[in-house]
C-alpha cells in the first residue's frame, strides 16, 4: 500500500514541494496511503532553511530571484548547498539537527491527530468498516479520495487482514498504541541507522526520507495494523 511517492509525502505531510536524492543507507523508499493528518494544523517546515540554515544560496541568487523559485527548487539547491557550501566536518551534525527538526515537527503534528481520534472516542465513528471509511475521507487532507478508499478497502480485503468483527474489538486508544508502537519502532530503527554512520554512508537526502516515513506511520491504517498484530499474535511488519 505504499503508493505516495517522495514529493506526494512532503507536500501532503510537511507543506514542502519536492525532496530528492538517494542515500547509501536508507529505511524506506516510499510512505503509506492514508495519512490523516490535518494539513490546516500541521506545522509547515521550511526545509530549504534547515539545509541552508545561513541562507547561502538566497544571498548567491538574490533575494528576488530566491523568490520566484518553487518550493521544491529551493529545496533543490539547498541540498547543493549543504554539499558545497558547509565544512565537511560538520556536515553529520548539520544532517542529525535537520532530521531531528523534523522528527519533532512530526511528533507535534502527531500528537494533534491523536488527540482529535481520543476526542471521537464512543461517538461511533470508528466502529464499522463504513465508518473508518467515512472518517478518512473526511479528515485526510490533500489526498485523493479514490486512493484514500483504495487504501481502506485494501486492509479490509483479501488475506483475513481484517474483518468487522476484529475491527469492532478496536478503540481509539488501541489505535493509538499502535501508533504509537510502530512510531517508536521505526524510530529506533532510524537512530540505530544514523549512528555512527558518516555522511557519505548516511546521506542527509537518506536521513530526510527516513525522517518522513516516521511521520508517515502518524496514520489510522499504521495504528490499525500494529492492533492487528497485536490481537492476532503476528510479527510486526518493517
Amino acid at each position: 500500500m505504499r503508493v505516495l511517492g517522495k514529493a506526494a509525502i512532503v507536500l501532503l505531510l510537511l507543506g514542502l514541494s519536492a525532496c530528492g536524492g538517494k542515500g547509501k543507507k536508507e529505511l524506506h523508499e516510499q510512505g503509506m496511503a492514508g495519512t490523516v493528518v490535518d494539513g490546516e494544523t500541521t506545522e509547515a517546515v521550511d526545509l530549504a532553511a534547515l539545509l541552508d540554515p545561513d541562507g547561502l544560496v538566497r544571498n548567491r541568487i538574490g533575494a528576488r530571484r530566491w523568490e520566484r523559485l518553487d518550493p521544491g527548487r529551493r529545496i533543490d539547491l539547498a541540498f547543493e548547498s549543504f554539499y558545497r557550501d558547509y565544512p565537511p566536518a560538520t556536515r553529520t551534525l548539520h544532517r542529525n539537527r535537520v532530521q531531528e527538526r523534523l522528527i519533532g515537527a512530526s511528533n507535534r503534528a502527531c500528537a494533534e491527530l491523536k488527540a482529535q481520534l481520543l476526542s471521537q472516542e464512543g461517538s461511533g465513528i470508528l466502529k464499522s468498516i463504513a465508518g473508518v471509511t467515512k472518517a478518512t475521507t473526511r479528515i485526510v487532507t490533500g489526498i485523493d479520495a479514490s486512493r484514500v478508499l483504495t487504501g481502506v478497502y485494501g486492509i479490509f480485503s483479501g488475506g483475513g487482514a481484517f474483518n468487522d468483527e476484529l475491527f469492532a474489538s478496536l478503540t481509539t486508544q488501541v489505535i493509538v498504541a499502535g501508533i504509537d508502537a510502530r512510531r517508536h519502532e521505526v524510530h529506533e530503527r532510524i537512530i540505530a541507522v544514523r549512528k555512527d554512520a558518516d555522511i557519505a554512508s548516511y546521506t542527509v537526502e537518506a536521513a530526510v526520507k527516513d525522517a518522513l516515513y516516521y511521520h508517515d506511520q502518524c496514520n489510522i491504517f499504521a495504528g490499525m495494523m500494529a492492533a492487528r498484530d497485536r490481537l492476532l499474535g503476528s510479527p510486526p511488519q518493517g
